[in-house]
């Protein structure tokens, strides 16, 4: 399990860090607000240290692919190499109804400009999705599902 979850997650950061983007791209403003919303609160959590409680928090996809103690050994370390947040500010947004390696559905990549104290030019992705809940449709809740720093 840690091995699939360490290939979704390098497939990922590699898909984003080579600035792909994801297909279909949409326009829905109402979506992308609600993703930066969910993004903003879920980072609150994140930039205090908490992140197990973030790993808790995110998606089922990121928590299925990617095992809480796996998550600890590769984000506490990282983001101590960062130092702390300084500023934050949404670069973009993108609505798309399909991304690679997951199923259809209602996906927001979001793109901070990010400062920290040991990195000034940093971004970081978060791609957050719409929760389903068993085949009635969806809960409402968007959860993040992918975190790169860059």
């Amino acid at each position: 399990m840690q091995k699939f979850a360490a290939v979704a997650l390098a497939a990922i950061v590699c898909a984003v860090a080579a600035g792909c983007q994801p297909p279909q791209a949409e326009s829905n403003s109402a979506a992308e607000s609600a993703a930066v919303t969910a993004a903003d609160k879920w980072l609150l959590v994140h930039d205090g240290g908490e992140y197990g409680k973030s790993w808790y928090e995110a998606g089922e996809w990121m928590r299925e692919t990617t095992p809480k103690q796996v998550w600890l050994e590769q984000i506490a370390p990282q983001r101590r190499l960062m130092g702390k947040l300084v500023s934050r500010a949404v670069e973009s947004t993108r609505y798309a109804t399909s991304f690679p390696g997951r199923p259809d559905g209602e996906y927001v990549m979001v793109q901070y400009k990010t400062v920290f104290e040991k990195k000034r030019a940093a971004a970081e992705v978060i791609v957050v999705s719409l929760e389903k809940e068993g085949e009635d449709g969806e809960d409402g809740t968007w959860r993040i599902v992918a975190y790169i720093i860059r």
